[in-house]
């Protein structure tokens, strides 16, 4: 006589399936800030790579000139090529890279000048304004590149751009230090206000050449010229040079203008002019910031 056997299958309870549900929620509250932070490390990396390259093309820039660019103007007479912003009603004109003219009388800024020493050799001779130039962006960001400038900014709408008939333009998110590139071409001419190396008295190591910009991430994408001035803008435009202080994490409404940030926590990246990079924290004082940005100030720089 034969017997069989019922296999009864048992289903999870409703209390088994909440716990398990509790644990994955767990696993992944816990992965999570993990991943972010491997992200950032990399995107840091990264960041400190697009820093070093920009550092080899400011100095071979300097190899081939004995100085380093400047951060160009208007031409004389206030000719074309010229592009205008208008800040608060009052017009304020910037001088456009042309790859004609020699290195005292450019009137493009650094960023356009070093394109030859940064494999962007084409885009440098064929006046690409709308070029996207992968180093002279922080992956951090992640910001569109190009933009097109909007008739009047979207957050500040004192100011008002002219496109100069071009648009999209190309963005950087690194600017130098005017200490050292500095100018505006007038009378033809900016001799005797270029910048060498040997100008840096206080020390290569104790000289910052240049850095990432504050940033408010409202403005990332909105095309705007607000002290984010396109590459090929020149005239101590806020977008290619800096010369403040201050030190910020990137956040809203955060004071931006001529200062210095990025989206990194915990300090902002930035190349000294001995090539070397390194991140200064947000909490450096700004005494100490105005020590690293002179390059012949004579003051004792404390490790930072």
């Amino acid at each position: 006589m034969s017997s069989s056997v019922q296999h009864l299958r048992r289903a999870f309870t409703l209390v088994e399936l909440l716990v398990v549900i509790g644990i994955i929620a767990l696993l992944i509250g816990l992965l999570l800030p993990a991943v972010q932070r491997v992200r950032e490390s990399a995107s840091r990396a990264r960041c400190f790579n697009h820093l070093h390259q920009i550092g080899l093309g400011l100095h071979l820039f300097h190899d081939v000139n004995g100085f380093f660019p400047s951060s160009g103007g208007v031409p004389q007479g206030g000719s074309t090529p010229a592009i205008a912003t208008v800040e608060d009603g009052v017009p304020k004109w910037w001088g456009v890279g042309n790859p004609n003219l020699s290195a005292q009388l450019q009137t493009g800024p650094w960023a356009f000048s070093i394109l030859p020493y940064v494999e962007q050799q084409n885009g440098y001779q064929a006046r690409t304004y709308s070029l996207a130039v992968p180093v002279y962006m922080c992956p951090s960001r992640s910001r569109q590149n190009p933009q097109t400038v909007p008739v009047q900014d979207p957050l500040f709408p004192g100011f008002q751009y002219s496109s100069g008939g071009i648009n999209p333009w190309g963005k950087t998110d690194y600017a130098a230090n005017i200490q050292l590139v500095f100018g505006s071409v007038k009378n033809s001419t900016l001799t005797g206000i270029e910048k060498r190396i040997l100008d840096v008295t206080d020390g290569t190591s104790n000289t910052l050449l240049a850095g990432e910009k504050s940033l408010d991430p409202r403005a990332y994408n909105t095309g705007s010229w607000l002290w984010d001035e396109p590459i090929f803008a020149g005239g101590g435009a806020g977008g290619t040079v800096r010369g403040g202080t201050a030190l910020y994490l990137d956040v809203p409404k955060v004071n931006f203008w001529n200062n210095w940030g990025s989206a990194h926590p915990g300090g902002t990246p930035f190349l000294l002019t001995d090539g070397s990079v390194r991140s200064v924290a947000y909490t450096t004082p700004t005494s100490i910031v105005q020590a690293l940005l002179t390059p012949s100030g004579g003051e004792v720089v404390p490790d930072f």
